[in-house]
Formats: C-alpha cells, structure tokens, sequence
C-alpha cells in the first residue's frame, strides 16, 4: 500500500491520462494496457477495481490461490528505524512489468525496482541517495513509456523500459514557490537528525495532462497546530514532460486542525466539463487540474490520510466514512460515519461500500446502514476488486502472520469467506492485472494465478484442526443473531433463563439464516450510538432451532475468542432451561465448551448468549453432533418479525 491509510472505490469511470499536447502520440499508453493493466494506486481507475478481469476461480485449495513465482531477488521489507509508516509502497503492473518503489530508511536511499511480470525476474533497479525521514510510502504510477515516483528527497521520471532517468527534482523543487530558504534548511537539518521531517506518502496521477500529487510545501501552513514540526503538504501540478512545477494549490490540503497531510492521494471525478481533483484533507476540495484553481469546498469531511472513492458523481471518503453526491457548485452528503482515522481503502460497488472498517468487514448502502459485517483482523490494508469478488490482505504486527482473504462483494453476507497465511507485509494493498494477483511480500514480491479453479477449499467447509478447536460439525448451516444491545440488567444473575428474558429474546429483530464463515464463525450484529460508533459492553444472542425425529442425544459445541485480559463469556439455553453457564461473574471464564444435551421429539430451540468488553470479538462458533443414530435437521427459521 502506499498512502497507509487509503481508501478504494470500484469505479466505472475512466481516469484521463492523456499527455499534454507537447508530447508525441507514441508515448500515450496502448488501449490494450489501458484495458488490463494496474499502472497506479488504486488501478486504472484509482479505484480499486480491475475493470477488465476475465473469470476467476470461485473457491481456493487448502494452499490458497496458485503461486505462480516468488522474486529470488530480495526487496527491502518495511521500516528499519525511525517512523513506524515508512517504506509501505506498493506495486503496479504495466506492459507486462511489475514495478515499485522502496524508502529504504537506514540507507537513507530512494529504491525503484522493475520486474518482468511474467517470470519475477529482476529487469532493473534505480537507486537514489534519499532522506532518513520517517514516511515515503508512495506507490508508482506509469504512462506513456515512464514510470513516476514519489520519494523521500524528490520527484523521479524513469524510461519504463530501462530505469533511464529521464529528468528528476531536487528536495527543494517538491517546496511550495516562494518557499523560504532558512525554513527549507531547518526542515532538511530536522530530517537529519532525525527530529522531523514525516515524509511524503502520496502517490502521483497524471490528469488532463498534468502530474498532480500532494507534496511536500517546505513550510508549515499551520504553525503550533497538532505537530508543529512536520512540514504540511500541498496539492501540485507539475509538467510530466520537464518536472517544471505549473502551480501549487495550498487550499485544496489545508486544515484548521492540523498541518496538511501528506498521505492522502488525489481522486478524480469525471464532468462534462472536464476531469476534476477531489480531495480529503481535513474537507472534502474540488480542483481544476489545469490551474490547480478551487472550484468549491465542503468542510463537513473530517481529515483523514486517505483517497475519496468516486463512482459516478457519488464519493466515499475516509476517517468519518461519508458519502457525497458531487455536484458542480458542491458536495450533497448522503450519510457519515465515524469509523476512526488509519482506515484503510473502500470499495464502491453496485451501490455499496464495502472495506475494512478498522478489523472488521462491513457492507454499507448508500444511507449509511450495515447491510453485514463480519471480524476482519488487525493491521490496515485497502481491498481490491475484479470478478465482483473482493480480494484483501489482513496485515498483522508481524508479516509473516498476515493472511490473503477472497469474498464476494455481495449486499448479503457471503456464503465463503476464503483465507490463506502469505508473508504479506502489512499496510500495503495488492495489484490485480489479467487475473493475477501482485502483493507485496515482506522481503520481495509475489504473483497468484486468481484464474485456475482449485479444488474446493479445506477452510471453507471445516475449522482447522487443533487441540483447542473443535472438529467441524455439518449440522448446523446458519445461525439466527439478535442485534447486540448494552447489559442494562447487570445485577441480575440468573442461573436459568428468566421468562421475562425469554420473551424480551423472541421478539428481537433477527436476523435469519446467517450463514457461517469459512471456519465455522458467526459475528454478531453491531449497535451503534448517535455518532456512529460501536457500543462497547454487551450482550448478543444466537437462536438455533433443531429438529429431532425422536428423543436422543447431541453432541455440542460453542465457543468465543479468546481475548486476553477481556471478560467474556458464553452460556446456553435448551428449550429455555439453562445447560451451562461460563462467564466473569461466576469466575468461569472459557473460550471453548463442549457438552451432551438432550433433545426432545419435535422441534427443539437452542439459545445461545454471549458477551465480550469489544465489539470486535462478538464471534460464536456453533457446532453439534447427533449420537445414537438420532435423526436431526436444522429448521429453517421465519422471515424477520414472524419470531
């Protein structure tokens, strides 16, 4: 990932990458690379999709998606000393070349690798002395025959072909004009010794015939604001052809809550009258790339270091997660959110959004409202889309723990939730081009074949074994959640199900046949108060509704995650008589319970609850055996409001 903390829309607008007069028609990109090709952040579009993608496989193997080559040449992993968001670029596919940029920050060196797209052989390397400054997380962006970067001490064009360089711009030249000189050299003695200096984690676009990014401004537009000693960023235009600056629009990234950000990259939004920048920093700016002119603003955006998702003239920013109807003279909201800042990228779809919202996947309409959401993972990274399937990496603390996920971009939750361990570093988001799939590894980078059918993975039917996991058992299909809701009955410890609770239980609003994940996992539904953050502390119940064809036994199985120093628990209710019972309050506390009930001829209902101090651990697994040769069948439970 470049900008850490991005986000992504699945756009089918076209983004203008037309060169300026100046240069010959052969150096404009080949309709077939335009077609299929990833050749920025975000792809073709900046928006997260590949717009061309042929079919790909539906299920994965137990190995995950084919390997088709792992890079022998080692490549720089993340940070080696100094800020903790440095060196998270990542790569594009153009022509047939793999390409991506590197901060190495203990060198103090600005890296720019091409491999061969097919093979993972290295073609070339640039290398250029660069700052020890703790950011530089761009990703590249090729066109007409050239690579541009983004680095840690200038702006590099480079033949895409030879790693030639074909003109390059000095630190001083990414300084706002007019910049004062005594200021850039505190900024560059701050750099130095390492006091300073947060770097530029943007990532360049060439619009209506300019190269825009937000660099850095060789100043602070806001002085004693938050962090006085990082420099802000402004949006610029520059000539793709010389690197000559054409102008500089401060306002587009100013904030009256902090200095610029500098790890937001521009969105585009096509008009009648031309394409147009938008961008987040602090407010959501509308630009004209020819002058860099404001055309409006709208200061309902809270800042975030992220890219607006445009799909149409609708667009989802980051931080409070919003949505905006554009239109000439302004921006419409449709709905906010807040979500927190250091989210990653979105994605827009058929009409909804869909991402990581801070460890767990959600999907949202037009109005705001969750339509599912499902336990994502720790880390930050921006999902990609081809195929109407949505490809993510989960990033860990430490990379070699961090997982590839597949699911369906679908308004309802998923039937399969694929997962595979890949040493994919974290923060940086993946490449889909003619249906491979480009990540970024830890020491170098990876290619997946997404188009081979494998056999059916083991992980979408089963839990993996383990001493602690229970086996998987086929009884149970979906589970009917109940919206969590704070504990307002706390000094109530009830051994058996109250009736009144058992009433207050069947006339919540479920939610029927919610299907289980990959692993055998369920997430509960989350409330939300008026600011649209998750309530912390409560209670969720989950209904199963069996039925046997005559008095036996069964075999069960229930557990929540295990969560480290936070109270949870789960108990159980069979045809409204407690079973077990293991919480905080009683001094039993597990993750894992498993038992014999008895079941009754007939229909039999099965109420689970469950509660955890976060809401992103509300997860049950619910599993069941029948013994004795007993004959037993899930029922299928009534529509919403028939309980």
């Amino acid at each position: 990932m470049t900008n850490h903390t991005k986000l992504a829309v699945v756009a089918i607008v076209a983004l203008v990458t037309a060169w300026s007069p100046a240069v010959s028609g052969a150096d404009k990109p080949t309709t077939a690379a335009m077609k299929s090709d990833w050749n920025q952040w975000r792809g073709p579009n900046r928006n997260g999709v590949a717009p061309h993608s042929p079919k790909l496989a539906d299920a994965w193997g137990p190995e995950g998606p084919v390997l088709v080559w792992k890079s022998a040449d080692k490549i720089l992993g993340g940070p080696k000393k100094g800020g903790s968001f440095s060196n998270y670029g990542s790569p594009v596919v153009a022509e047939g070349k793999v390409y991506l940029y590197v901060h190495d920050q203990a060198a103090a060196a600005d890296l720019i690798f091409c491999l061969d797209a097919n093979t993972g052989k290295m073609l070339w390397k640039a290398s250029y002395a660069g700052r020890p400054n703790g950011g530089c997380s761009s990703t590249p962006y090729v066109g007409g025959g050239k690579v541009f970067v983004v680095g840690s001490n200038g702006m590099y064009c480079l033949d895409a072909g030879s790693g030639k360089e074909m003109w390059k711009t000095p630190s001083i030249c990414l300084a706002s004009k007019g910049a004062g000189v005594a200021n850039q050299a505190n900024l560059l003695n701050e750099e130095a010794d390492g006091t300073g200096g947060d770097g530029i984690n943007t990532s360049p676009a060439i619009v209506d015939g300019v190269l825009v990014v937000i660099a850095g401004s060789g100043k602070h537009l806001n002085p004693g604001v938050n962090d006085p000693s990082k420099e802000s960023g402004v949006l610029k235009g520059f000539d793709p052809a010389t690197g000559k600056e054409l102008w500089a629009c401060p306002q587009a990234t100013s904030d009256p809550n902090r200095n610029g950000d500098k790890s937001s990259s521009v969105a585009v939004w096509n008009t009648d009258k031309g394409p147009r920048l938008i961008t987040q920093t602090g407010k959501l700016t509308c630009v004209n790339p020819k002058d860099g002119s404001v055309i409006w603003e709208d200061h309902r955006q809270q800042t975030s270091p992220g890219t607006t998702a445009i799909v149409g003239d609708v667009c989802i920013t980051a931080g409070k997660v919003s949505g905006y109807r554009l239109q000439p003279d302004k921006a419409e909201e449709l709905f906010a959110k807040f979500t927190g800042d250091r989210v990653g990228s979105y994605l827009l779809h058929d009409g909804h959004v869909f991402g990581d919202f801070g460890g767990t996947y959600r999907c949202l309409d037009l109005t705001g409202k969750v339509l599912w959401q499902k336990s994502a993972g720790s880390g930050t990274s921006s999902p990609v889309l081809a195929d109407g399937k949505v490809f993510h990496i989960v990033s860990s603390k430490n990379d070699s723990d961090s997982k590839l996920a597949m699911f369906s971009a679908t308004p309802t939750m998923p039937a399969t939730f694929f997962t595979v361990s890949v040493p994919a570093m974290r923060f940086t988001s993946p490449a889909i081009c003619d249906g491979r799939l480009f990540i970024r590894l830890e020491d170098g980078v990876a290619c997946y074949d997404l188009t081979k059918e494998p056999a059916r993975s083991a992980n979408a039917t089963a839990a993996p074994a383990s001493a602690t996991a229970p086996r998987s058992i086929g009884l149970i299909s979906f589970v009917d959640i109940s919206p969590s809701y704070w504990v307002q009955r706390k000094q109530i410890k009830d051994q058996v199900w109250p009736p009144e609770k058992e009433a207050e239980a069947a006339t919540l609003d479920w939610a029927v046949n919610k299907p289980l994940d990959a692993e055998g996992w369920i997430d509960f539904i989350e409330v939300q108060d008026a600011r649209g953050l998750p309530v912390r502390d409560v209670v969720a119940y989950a209904r199963v509704v069996l039925e046997a064809a005559a008095p036996g036994r069964l075999a069960l199985s229930l557990s929540v995650p295990k969560v480290p120093a936070s109270p949870h628990g789960i108990a159980a209710w069979l045809n409204g008589a407690n079973v077990f019972r293991h919480d905080v309050a009683h001094g039993l506390v597990k993750e894992h319970e498993e038992l014999i009930v008895h079941l009754v001829a007939g229909k039999n209902t099965l109420l689970v609850r469950a509660n955890t101090a976060g809401p992103k651990d509300w997860k049950l697994q619910v599993q069941a055996k029948a013994l004795d040769g007993l004959m037993v069948k899930q029922v299928e439970a009534a529509p919403v409001g028939k309980k």
